[in-house]
């Protein structure tokens, strides 16, 4: 229906496009200005003169109020739940929905765009829209903006039916105050007729991606021309450094910076001192370690206004870099924020599996350069797709060359290559990366390649322990921890996919380190853990590789690890690093797959010919790297420091009773200890 509709749209002369703008702005304008909207927007006001302890209260009885409605507990267990809540991704989004309410609390339907991720279908209700309003404008209220003031728009999808050639290139939404320009026209040729409307129309604000209002920007200054704003803001994208210098030349101010999202988890507001500060009485925003560098954290929010769809601890997918002791004299309240930096998808992959971001980085220079995107398809190696400027030279060229030498070192192999215009994504929305490796496992490189085929099963990985093959993994488990004396030992689950093992260890009364090199598995391990009483005796980490971790040496009494050696490009160097975290005489429990096993060699003759024609299975083969005879394991963990205790085998689910055969069994289960004191005797 709404393809039909869009379809009608493109073919209807502009005044009756216009008039279907008015009509879906005016219904737009009572959503979100409604009744109510300027008691809530002065209640936000009035919060901006607060101290931050007084804020920090309010957020406090707000989200423990909400929560409380959302676990459907005491208020004051609302908090000590929500400290032990998972982070959500969009997979568990849904948790939350109460559908039922949705009629009575008139539910409005939303969705993200999804340009640079998964998108995400929800429901929110209109005083949660007006939460949202109100706090967007209070931060424009903060830069002198007024209500009243029309904007001229360059944020929304395409207003302006692309096999539309000569102007106007922009629509009117009266009740919106908005003269909205189209994303997907700003050109050379065209860049003139936006130039002069503009001017024309006497207005003094620019509103949206930044990506648009740097191009037209560039081409401003190409042409001489200047056509000077009172104010422009930015939002939906991040605004890089030489997009920055562009619209001041061209609009002679610099742009001001927002971050919000349609799930409406999290905001962040430039103030007038140029300092971006966390909204904290819109919701509670965490900064979540990421492991991508020292500073830069995952932003996950919680709504506090959104009854009818909550999101807790919710992961919006954006990077921020913090700076310890980073503060802001303007008297707002909010903690304050370094940078905004994009989203993981922002994130390219080096020739040693490391990922690499902050790539704006490469081109605060680049002021005679009207777009860029980098592109990947091959871990190690980037495309740069340049849309030059008139005034762009061999000296641009040279200086950006350095800045990704300076920036990627020789971590990357890089190719400029210059094109006409670089595609927008259907929202309009301008992408600073586009990376083919995502969502397609086997163009990564190294382990990394292992870990994203892992990151798409990890919502199903808990069902394969109900299988009998996966069962007998726990019993051997048990049989070889049956005569240890486990209550109190540290142990770690190397690699420890949704923790089903990590938890039987906790229930033996370990502690338990668990980690994993995959994002989505850990995520799911925590949801699994949580509410089972085990939680306070399970840390859990994402780690880059198990062949290198950052525990101290001797940390542990025991280490675990479970379908890992096959897929890592060094099995010695995991163990050895296993060695150095044992105590003396600490304890290995390591599988390894059975090169042996006929059922092992029919499924990798099958996977041979099933790549053949294009279709490999079982698709897991894809990654393994390594098969081992008993003998050869039991060397390998001699040389890296083990004696080989027991061995168990398992492995082949249509037949258990087979499984435990040399014959069938598909992997090895392996019980050594540290050389040193407390060795056992060798295995059989």
């Amino acid at each position: 229906m709404l393809d039909k509709l869009r379809k009608l749209y493109d073919v209807m002369p502009i005044p009756a496009q216009e008039t279907l703008i008015r009509i879906e702005g005016a219904r737009r304008n009572k959503s979100r200005f409604g009744k109510g909207f300027e008691e809530c927007l002065q209640s936000y006001l009035d919060r901006s003169l607060w101290d931050a302890a007084r804020v920090l209260e309010y957020q406090k009885l707000c989200l423990e109020a909400y929560l409380s409605v959302v676990f459907r507990c005491p208020r004051e267990e609302a908090l000590e739940r929500y400290a032990k809540h998972p982070v959500m991704t969009k997979r568990e989004a849904r948790q939350y929905f109460r559908k039922e309410l949705t009629k009575r609390l008139g539910g409005l339907k939303s969705h993200t765009s999804g340009t640079t991720g998964t998108g995400l279908v929800f429901y929110t209700t209109r005083r949660s829209v007006q939460e949202q309003w109100s706090v967007w404008w209070r931060f424009r209220t903060w830069h002198g903006i007024p209500r009243d003031e029309w904007s001229c728009f360059f944020g929304a999808p395409k207003i302006v039916p692309l096999r539309q050639r000569k102007p106007p290139f922009w629509r009117e939404n009266t009740p919106g105050k908005q003269l909205i320009f189209s994303n997907y026209h700003i050109d050379a040729a065209n860049a003139p007729h936006y130039l002069e409307k503009l001017k024309s129309s006497g207005l003094k604000w620019i509103h949206g991606f930044p990506s648009s209002i740097s191009l037209l920007a560039a081409f401003a200054c190409e042409q001489g021309t200047r056509v000077p704003m009172k104010w422009v803001t930015t939002s939906a994208e991040n605004l890089m450094p030489h997009q920055v210098k562009l619209i001041e030349q061209a609009f002679g101010v610099t742009p001001i910076q927002h971050y919000g999202q349609e799930e409406g988890v999290a905001n962040i507001s430039q103030c007038p001192r140029g300092k971006l500060h966390v909204d904290e009485d819109f919701s509670r925003l965490e900064f979540v370690k990421s492991g991508y560098g020292d500073n830069i954290y995952h932003i996950t929010g919680t709504n506090f206004t959104n009854a009818l769809f909550p999101l807790v601890r919710y992961d919006t997918g954006d990077l921020a870099t913090l700076m310890e002791g980073e503060s802001c004299d303007c008297g707002r309240p909010g903690r304050v924020v370094h940078s905004l930096d994009g989203r993981l998808n922002d994130y390219v992959v080096s020739k040693s599996g490391k990922y690499i971001g902050l790539l704006d980085h490469m081109f605060k220079d680049c002021i005679n350069v009207r777009t860029v995107q980098v592109r990947q398809e091959k871990a190690g190696a980037i495309t740069v797709l340049i849309v030059k400027g008139d005034a762009y030279g061999s000296k641009d060229e040279a200086q950006l060359r350095d800045q990704m030498k300076f920036v990627l070192g020789k971590e990357m192999d890089c190719e400029i290559r210059y094109v006409p215009e670089v595609p927008k994504a259907a929202s309009g929305k301008h992408r600073l990366v586009v990376s083919s490796l995502r969502g397609n496992p086997t163009m990564e490189a190294g382990m990394g390649r292992a870990v994203k085929f892992h990151d798409m099963l990890a919502g199903d990985w808990e069902d394969k322990y109900k299988k009998k093959g996966f069962q007998s993994r726990l019993q051997i488990l048990s049989d070889f921890l049956q005569p240890e004396n486990l209550p109190g030992q540290y142990w770690m689950d190397a690699g420890c996919g949704t923790a089903t093992l990590s938890r039987e260890l906790a229930r033996s009364g370990c502690r338990v380190c668990a980690v994993d090199a995959s994002d989505s598995m850990i995520r799911e391990a925590r949801l699994l853990t949580s509410g089972t009483g085990l939680e306070a005796n399970i840390e859990f980490g994402v780690v880059k590789t198990v062949e290198e971790l950052p525990h101290p040496t001797g940390a542990f009494d025991g280490i675990l690890c479970s379908s890992v050696v096959e897929y890592l490009d060094r099995p010695e160097a995991a163990l050895r690093e296993f060695n150095r975290l044992l105590k003396p005489g600490g304890m290995l429990i390591i599988s390894a797959p059975n090169r042996f096993s006929l059922f092992r060699r029919l499924q990798n003759l099958i996977f041979k010919a099933t790549s053949m024609v294009g279709f490999p299975w079982p698709s897991y083969l894809q990654y393994v790297k390594h098969q081992y005879l008993k003998s050869e394991f039991n060397q390998v963990l001699e040389e890296t420091g083990f004696h080989p205790v027991s061995v168990g085998l398992t492995g082949f689910d249509r037949v258990p009773s087979l499984g435990h055969t040399k014959w069938f069994g598909t992997l090895y289960f392996f019980k050594a200890v540290k050389k040193g004191e407390g060795a056992g005797a060798p295995a059989p």
